[in-house]
C-alpha cells in the first residue's frame, strides 16, 4: 500500500512529470528550463515556463506562479486534497460523480469509464484548437471522458458508439 504524500513532499514531484501527467508535453527544454503551451487558455506560443532548479512555473500570459501543488489544483479545480491524491497516483480520492455502471470481468486491463462530460478540461480544448475544431462542434458530437485503465485514471475526448459506449 502506497503511503499518502504531504504537502511537503508533494512540492518535491516534478512541475514537469505534473504537467505530462496532465497530458502537457514541453514545447522546449533544456537542463535548466521547460516551455509548455499554457494549460488554462488556448496559445500557439509557448508561455507557461518552469524551472527544473526551483521546481516552480510562471504563466507569462497570466502573470501567476507557484509550486507543482498550485498547478494542478488550477488545472483541475480541485481541492489540495484531490491535488495530492493526483500526484500520489491515487485517483479514487476525486470526488466525481459517479455514473451507473455496466458490470465487466475483473480483468486489470479492462477499460473502466469513470465519467462522460462536455470537454471542459484546458488541455482538451488545447488539443481541440491545433486541429482547428471548434469547442461547440466537439461538444455536439463527443465527450470529454475519464477512465479507468490498469488502476490510473486517464482522461481522452471520446465518441460514442452504436451500443452506446
Amino acid at each position: 500500500m502506497k503511503r499518502k504524500i504531504n504537502c511537503e513532499t508533494a512540492r518535491n514531484f516534478p512541475v514537469v512529470k505534473a504537467l505530462e501527467k496532465l497530458g502537457h508535453f514541453p514545447n522546449s527544454e533544456t537542463e535548466q528550463e521547460a516551455w509548455f503551451l499554457s494549460p488554462f487558455r488556448s496559445e500557439t506560443q509557448a508561455s507557461l515556463k518552469v524551472s527544473k532548479r526551483k521546481n516552480r512555473w510562471y504563466d507569462h500570459g497570466l502573470g501567476i506562479r507557484g509550486n507543482v501543488i498550485d498547478l494542478v489544483i488550477m488545472v483541475l479545480n480541485c481541492t489540495v486534497k484531490e491535488a495530492l491524491a493526483f500526484l500520489n497516483d491515487n485517483p479514487t480520492s476525486f470526488s466525481f460523480q459517479q455514473q451507473q455502471q455496466i458490470p465487466f470481468e475483473e480483468d486489470p486491463h479492462m477499460i473502466e469509464v469513470v465519467k462522460a462530460q462536455e470537454i471542459k478540461h484546458p488541455a482538451l480544448i488545447q488539443y481541440l484548437g491545433s486541429r482547428k475544431i471548434p469547442l461547440a462542434i466537439a461538444n455536439l458530437y463527443s465527450k470529454q471522458v475519464w477512465y479507468k485503465y490498469n488502476g490510473s485514471l486517464f482522461f481522452a475526448i471520446g465518441l460514442e458508439n452504436i451500443k452506446g459506449g
